[in-house]
């Protein structure tokens, strides 16, 4: 049987885990989670902006479409409440240090990548989808 990697573990190919992981530790606020992760929120909300989910229930439903997928992902299940909860209560600043993190290997390679940053405080990076692919590497 051919083995044919989807378009999700290729975006996430982009993180690192290992690095993100220790992002995570870093900014984590309470206790220890029992059996979730920043890594299944990280990819249960890429999932949610990738496919353009709009609303928790909706992203819930195809986290369990896609179940069997995401488990080679590392990602384990994914409960509404729980991921509502770990949105609101975790600091945002993991994914802003995750995003200056790849800027900067991406730059790094491609050094005309343009970072916008928006009104409301969000950054967002101009460049293509060839620019992107050479950060995997």
């Amino acid at each position: 049987m051919a083995h044919n990697n989807t378009v999700l573990s290729q975006v996430v190919r982009f993180f690192k885990r290992h690095e993100f992981e220790t992002l995570a530790r870093k900014h984590h606020v309470g206790q220890q989670f029992r059996s979730f992760s920043r890594w299944s929120q990280f990819t249960a909300m890429l999932v949610g902006q990738l496919t353009g989910r709009k609303s928790l229930r909706d992203l819930v439903d195809n986290l369990k479409v896609q179940g069997h997928k995401l488990y080679h992902l590392g990602t384990k299940d994914v409960p509404r409440s729980t991921l509502a909860r770990v949105n609101e209560e975790q600091p945002h600043q993991l994914y802003k240090e995750l995003f200056h993190k790849l800027l900067g290997r991406c730059q790094a390679i491609a050094p005309l990548i343009l970072v916008l940053t928006h009104s409301n405080g969000l950054y967002s990076a101009v460049g293509t989808i060839l620019v992107a692919a050479a950060c995997t590497t």
